[in-house]
């Protein structure tokens, strides 16, 4: 499967701060940041931090917490899904290596 990038549009932005310049909005929407704390990273093995800008892979399980559907006349449908990450890896991002070999190793 195809990595999709969430980062937003210059309209989203707009939409996302309601107002006309976007230019200090997020450009990524609420909720797609992990916070690491230090028993997290101990637990993944991280003895070192890795350099702030650098690109990591993170293979992740989890479990859909809750589902929301809602609509009502005149406004847009709104969906949403809460999922708690259970289980998770990090490694490093190759440009060179293929889908397959990230996912399943070498």
């Amino acid at each position: 499967m195809a990595m999709i990038s969430m980062k937003m549009s210059a309209d989203e932005r707009k939409e996302y701060t309601n107002e006309v310049v976007a230019s200090d909005a997020p450009s990524y929407p609420y909720g797609l940041c992990i916070h690491l704390d230090d028993d997290a990273l101990k637990k993944l093995g991280l003895t070192e931090l890795p350099a702030v800008g650098t690109e990591v892979m993170v293979m992740a399980k989890a479990v859909v917490k809750g589902t929301s559907a809602h609509a009502s006349e005149g406004e847009m449908n709104h969906r949403s899904v809460e999922m708690q990450i259970t289980d998770m890896e990090l490694g490093a991002v190759s440009s060179a290596s293929s889908a397959a070999s990230a996912l399943y190793g070498e």
